[in-house]
């Protein structure tokens, strides 16, 4: 089929994120797409179907007191495993690592996730350190504050939008 359709496909499964089949279908085209344009959409899919699960986890409310459309558990686990394997195989094109980064900084601040942040920031391509400054700011993690402020100094830099995207999830009154 064509990519386009495809990436289409993969950005649509955000809205219908309570079917798993459609879940498992997207996490078939982050896997091993061939296109990695469409690779890239589904992992951003997927990344923000943790993030509207996080949302409702945050809301206080019992995995089964939640409205039938949240992400069951095995699916969730499953959707989080797999952005963590994308982000760990060395294998793999450095903006399909990237996206997973970015898709795993919706969980916050677990010790896998952040060991990934810290990784990814370490890096020389500014992709992957841009990953980790969004992926930081979506998490929220405070100690990270200074290294964003930092990017931010340079005021220009393949590293400013991240990290101006960051300072705005993390609120950083000092950025202005």
């Amino acid at each position: 089929g064509d990519p386009e359709v495809r990436g289409a496909a993969a950005t649509a499964v955000c809205d219908y994120y309570h079917v798993p089949s459609l879940v498992v279908a997207c996490m078939d085209l982050a896997r091993a797409d061939a296109e990695s344009g469409v690779r890239v959409r589904a992992i951003q899919s997927l990344g923000w179907i943790l993030e509207d699960d996080v949302d409702a986890a945050d809301a206080g409310l019992p995995e089964e007191e939640r409205e039938p459309e949240e992400l069951d558990r095995e699916t969730y686990q499953s959707v989080r495993n797999l952005l963590i394997l994308l982000a760990r195989d060395g294998k793999q094109p450095e903006e399909i690592g990237a996206s997973a980064v970015e898709g795993l900084g919706w969980l916050g601040g677990r010790t896998e996730e952040k060991a990934i942040l810290e990784e990814y920031y370490a890096r020389k391509g500014a992709r992957s350190r841009a990953a980790a400054l969004i992926a930081a700011g979506r998490a929220g993690a405070r100690d990270w504050e200074a290294r964003v402020l930092e990017q931010l100094r340079e005021r220009t830099g393949p590293l400013l939008l991240a990290a101006l995207k960051a300072a705005a999830s993390l609120s950083l009154r000092k950025a202005a």
